[in-house]
């Protein structure tokens, strides 16, 4: 299927280009393509955004239908990955840019989510370790302050209320 879905792109997008409807044939082939790349994304450890931002805006192009209980599952799943680690790790940056990254992504998927538990999980680190990264933002620590835009941002798309 990615073969096809290959082989045929340039065709695809020509048509929709023209505004006329894709034969069936090429409307299954970028619909199972996509839903198994976006999933394949979610599921990774190596979390690529610009990827994923690439995939769901060919999907929006092609009008693709998403498995909307599959991949926001699979989303829920690669969040869950990720707050637990920079749970576990709370110093780690570059875990803490991957979350308001993450963030930026919840803005613009077009499929509903339940962030239940990374909201608990969140709240927690409210609670027990933003203040220790707050006094030292405020002694002038710049890893620190940093910490804080990526937590305050990540705070903003939970619905959570930092200060």
């Amino acid at each position: 299927y990615n073969q096809l879905y290959q082989n045929h792109g340039p065709l695809t997008r020509f048509i929709l280009d023209l505004a006329i409807p894709l034969p069936k044939a090429l409307q299954g082939i970028d619909e199972f393509v996509l839903n198994n790349n976006l999933r394949r994304a979610f599921e990774g450890e190596n979390l690529d955004l610009e990827h994923l931002r690439l995939l769901l805006e060919e999907a929006r192009k092609a009008k693709v239908p998403l498995d909307t209980a599959g991949l926001g599952f699979a989303f829920e799943e690669m969040v869950w990955r990720v707050m637990s680690r920079f749970a576990g790790k709370p110093d780690d940056l570059e875990t803490a840019e991957k979350l308001s990254l993450i963030a930026d992504i919840m803005r613009i998927l077009p499929f509903d989510f339940n962030l239940w538990r990374i909201q608990n999980l969140f709240y927690e680190m409210r609670v027990r370790i933003y203040p220790e990264f707050r006094e030292k933002a405020l002694r002038g620590d710049e890893d620190a302050s940093l910490w804080i835009r990526y937590f305050i941002s990540l705070g903003k798309i939970l619905r959570i209320y930092i200060e």
